[in-house]
């Protein structure tokens, strides 16, 4: 009953953190600063594009 409750936070921080997941794939050299814009801006779609850059 209580990983019902759980699941769908796992799947919104799974989607959430996709371009942090993408830039640790593929070895990006800023891949820190990435990490950084997806957990600081990563709410608003802005940032959350942004850090796919």
């Amino acid at each position: 009953m209580e990983f019902i409750n759980i699941l769908p936070l796992i799947l919104i921080g799974s989607i959430y953190f996709i371009p942090s997941f993408i830039a640790s794939k593929k070895n990006k050299y800023n891949k820190t600063l990435i990490y950084f814009i997806n957990i600081f801006l990563g709410w608003s779609l802005f940032g959350w594009l942004a850090a796919f850059t």
